[in-house]
């Protein structure tokens, strides 16, 4: 029986604006993507027949609730394969925190399941699956960096030329995507941020430009009622950061750094900032990340298809 092992990286969001609802309920939203080596890892070993998930995280669901499981049991039903799968989770990634933890588990399930079950599919064939599954779970299948549009399964593949460096502050609190969607005010976003000048100065390799162009239109809806997005943010430009953003619906808050020594630098300041809330609680947690330049970083040449 085979066996193989996936990392399941993080994104973060570099822009996301959201520009309407549309008939179904979800929102159209434009925003660049940028897959980090922030990872779960993933073990994936075929069975006789059933599918089994398992974690040592005890507060992600080990059934159809979870985004792994759910991408094993639709690509089965859809292939009619009659083999099962024994799927292991390391969560590294914190929960419910805009960096597309669940959306990359599912990616990596069906990218190390079109392996080990020799189903042979290509990308584009296990397209359908991953949008049917969430809106983020093609991105995880595509490229490390892509500008998305409609509800963010659109994709533009973007090229990476170049490294920089990610300082992500988590203030351990799950955010409801759902809830931070209904109560946006769709009528204060019609600003004047434009992805499309932040997707310019990537092109040009000008990460820093980009970095300082950066803006979620989701923010102010989770800052109103998290402070602690605010003091975040404020902690990482503070500590040097080219710019700081919230990634996805929050709750985690990042700052881009051009090189190694100017983020580690600030990971030494940011230990000095009093991360203790009023009440005696944590207010975040710390995690260093670069950015991912290509998919064979991450993903065993095997599923890479």
């Amino acid at each position: 029986m085979k066996t193989i092992k996936i990392k399941s990286p993080a994104k973060i969001n570099i822009g996301l604006k959201v520009v309407g609802k549309r008939a179904d309920g979800y929102h159209d939203i434009e925003t660049i993507f940028q897959m980090i080596d922030l990872c779960d890892d993933i073990v994936l070993t075929e069975s006789a027949g059933a599918i089994t998930l398992h974690s040592d995280n005890k507060d992600i669901p080990t059934d159809e609730k979870n985004l792994a499981y759910r991408a094993a049991k639709l690509l089965r039903d859809r292939t009619g394969v009659d083999k099962g799968v024994r799927i292991e989770i390391g969560k590294h990634i914190p929960i419910s925190a805009g960096l597309g933890g669940g959306s990359s588990n599912a990616a990596a399930a069906l990218l190390g399941l079109n392996y080990i079950w020799d189903l042979g599919l290509s990308k584009d064939e296990l397209l359908p699956t991953a949008k049917s599954i969430g809106a983020d779970v093609p991105l995880f299948l595509s490229c490390p960096r892509a500008m998305g549009t409609g509800r963010g399964d659109e994709l533009q593949t973007l090229p990476v030329k170049s490294k920089f460096y990610v300082i992500l502050l988590n203030p351990r609190l799950h955010i409801s995507t759902e809830w931070v969607y209904r109560n946006l005010k769709l009528e204060l976003t019609k600003n004047k941020n434009d992805i499309r000048i932040i997707k310019f100065m990537f092109e040009r390799d000008e990460i820093e430009k980009a970095a300082s162009l950066m803006f979620n239109d989701l923010e102010s809806v989770v800052t109103e009622k998290y402070s602690v997005i605010a003091d975040m943010k404020e902690a990482l430009l503070s500590a040097g950061a080219a710019g700081s953003s919230m990634s996805g619906s929050g709750s985690t808050v990042f700052g881009i750094f051009k090189d190694y020594p100017s983020a580690e630098k600030a990971v030494e300041s940011l230990k000095l900032v009093p991360a203790v809330s009023k009440q005696g609680h944590e207010k975040w947690t710390l995690f260093l990340a670069e950015n991912i330049t290509g998919l064979h970083e991450v993903y065993p040449r095997e599923v890479i298809v």
